[in-house]
């Protein structure tokens, strides 16, 4: 990445960090939503890296991105901009108000991820743990590993559940070793 990239990812992190401190309160739990994260940021740099394995890991020509929990629609804008098909799942009325204002021409849709019930129909999946229990986290994460299509692909960042390992389901596309991974479910897998 050259360093004009980085200046503006920095730029961008910090946006997001007063946004999310100014309005959410910073990282905590939402008010009548204990099992949720009110708010988490996942740096620009590493949404980048991982988006561009996405990019590189689907064959779809403009591939239908679901961004779970997409608060201020940072991410849904990033990746509206590197060619992905956009749409933004946020529980938070205040947040698709201040999402749509700040991106437009990003589609975000007020529902909840504890219901959601679409993840097939999207090539990629992308999430930043929005759940604050590991057991509501995991149990959504089989979710979307079990509806995503085959050769569907799953951008995580907390991933709580490593059950995918053993299945032989997917495969590893990429991962920091730590907190982020790539995943994209085989094709014949259904």
């Amino acid at each position: 990445m050259n360093h004009d990239a980085e200046i503006l990812a920095t730029q961008i992190d910090g946006i997001a960090h007063s946004l999310g401190t100014w309005i959410a309160g910073g990282i905590g739990h939402l008010k009548n939503r204990p099992e949720s994260w009110g708010f988490a940021g996942n740096p620009t740099l590493q949404t980048l890296t991982m988006l561009h394995v996405a990019l590189e890991g689907t064959s779809a020509k403009s591939p239908a991105l679901l961004e779970c929990g997409s608060g201020f629609g940072f991410v849904a804008a990033l990746a509206r901009e590197l060619g992905f098909s956009v749409t933004g799942i946020e529980v938070v009325p205040e947040y698709i108000e201040l999402s749509r204002r700040l991106f437009p021409a990003v589609r975000i849709v007020e529902d909840d991820l504890l219901t959601w019930d679409h993840f097939g129909d999207f090539d990629v999946v992308y999430y930043n743990g929005p759940f604050a229990h590991d057991q509501i986290q995991a149990n959504f994460e089989r979710r979307i590993e079990t509806r995503l299509r085959p050769g569907g692909i799953i951008l995580a960042v907390r991933k709580v559940d490593h059950t995918w390992q053993a299945s032989g389901a997917f495969d590893l596309l990429w991962t920091d070793g730590a907190l982020r991974w790539v995943l994209r479910k085989h094709p014949a897998v259904a």
